[in-house]
């Protein structure tokens, strides 16, 4: 049988300090993906025509930037079990789901943690992040359902999770709601 990679994935739900307008969120999601991309532009393996590793919108794939030979940026069946979480996290609020075929090691991730969270429209931030799936065989967004966690939410504030970054790393499967510091 056929061996199947599943990319690890990095998804983010942005809440805004206020009401966003269409203009406002374009921008934020400009920003966000711009600062992300930099990462990503330096990372060790160098791949710079793997454009499918940059920040995308799920629920939206055909606003997504169409990247070199991969095409327009979409959703994989991970992405695709993994968008309900978020959606149902978001509830009747205003956000932006944001996901990624990446990771950004822990140094990386907070200095995009700190941008975002220093950012006047941006609230908080929920992330999840998955290792890479390897199984046998094609699996379908059902299927991926099973890899995805329950119930696991971690709230913190930035400073809470820059030092568990620091010291533990991200681990896979939580989902962590990360709050401005307040001073």
């Amino acid at each position: 049988m056929v061996k199947y990679v599943y990319l690890p994935h990095f998804c983010l739900l942005i809440y805004p300090q206020d009401q966003w307008n269409e203009k406002e969120q374009k921008i934020v999601y400009e920003q966000l993906t711009s600062k992300f991309r930099s990462f990503i532009d330096n990372n060790p393996w160098d791949e710079k025509d793997w454009d499918e590793l940059t920040l995308f919108n799920p629920q939206k794939p055909e606003n997504n930037p169409a990247m070199g030979a991969w095409g327009i940026i979409s959703p994989c069946v991970v992405c695709d079990a993994l968008i309900p979480t978020f959606i149902d996290k978001q509830g009747n609020k205003q956000g932006l789901i944001l996901f990624s075929h990446s990771q950004l090691v822990p140094t990386d991730l907070v200095q995009f943690l700190e941008f975002s969270l220093s950012h006047a429209k941006i609230k908080k931030v929920l992330i999840l992040s998955l290792d890479e799936i390897n199984i046998t065989g094609k699996m379908s967004s059902i299927q991926a359902l099973k890899w995805i966690p329950k119930g696991q939410l971690q709230s913190c504030n930035l400073t809470e999770m820059k030092n568990s970054i620091t010291q533990k790393g991200l681990h896979s499967g939580i989902l962590y709601e990360i709050r401005k510091d307040k001073f």
